[in-house]
């Protein structure tokens, strides 16, 4: 996810864990990226690179209300030419330490945008979880994680966007913050969606 005009990308840490190389892809563009800052425990990292984005992610202040119905899709969904729908998650949980969403995000959607109906980020996604007392059986949704057979993951861990932001203070990046919508009416925000994610390719050390 795209955080400002200066090529700063916001990812989930675990994507980048191990990387000899990581590069960023957005729009045909192909950019070379470092990781700036890490949060292992709320599994955020930032990137810098050179990217020129298209447009930059505009955060909701929280509380998050009348949020029920919201957007998120992984990079390479994007990319297909059927993808214009205006919800695909409902929201299980909202609070300060978690989002859950309902949603059948697959393996390649760590670090996409959870969009509310106005275009604003409401959080990052970040795993799946078994759909179980205690919500057991966390699993990474990194690109090369493949969930076993047994597990039922139908709930999807966003880190929200205050522990976000707080992250992204703590290591001087600048952001955007609104309560004004980033989309008009009949607006889809899989086309916002569009706009602020980019591509994470991880090159493994040998």
């Amino acid at each position: 996810m795209v955080i400002n005009h200066h090529g700063a990308v916001l990812t989930a840490a675990h994507a980048v864990a191990g990387c000899g190389a990581i590069y960023l892809v957005q729009a045909g563009q192909v950019s070379r990226a470092a990781v700036a800052a890490r949060d292992s425990e709320q599994d955020l990292a930032l990137l810098h690179s050179t990217l020129m984005p298209l447009l930059p992610a505009v955060f909701a202040q929280p509380p998050l209300l009348n949020e029920h119905m919201v957007f998120a899709e992984s990079f390479d969904g994007l990319q297909r030419p059927a993808v214009r729908t205006m919800f695909n998650a409902a929201l299980a949980v909202s609070s300060g330490k978690e989002l859950l969403l309902l949603s059948s995000l697959g393996p390649g959607a760590s670090g996409a945008p959870v969009l509310s109906r106005d275009g604003r980020v409401l959080g990052m996604v970040v795993a799946r979880t078994d759909a179980a007392p205690g919500l057991a059986g966390r699993h990474a949704l990194s690109r090369g994680y493949r969930a076993p057979a047994v597990a039922s993951a139908t709930r999807t861990q966003a880190v929200p966007a205050d522990r976000i932001l707080r992250f992204l203070s703590e290591a001087g990046e600048p952001f955007f913050v609104s309560d004004t919508a980033q989309l008009g009416p009949g607006q889809m925000p899989s086309g916002r969606a569009s706009t602020i994610s980019v591509g994470v390719i991880c090159e493994r050390k040998t």
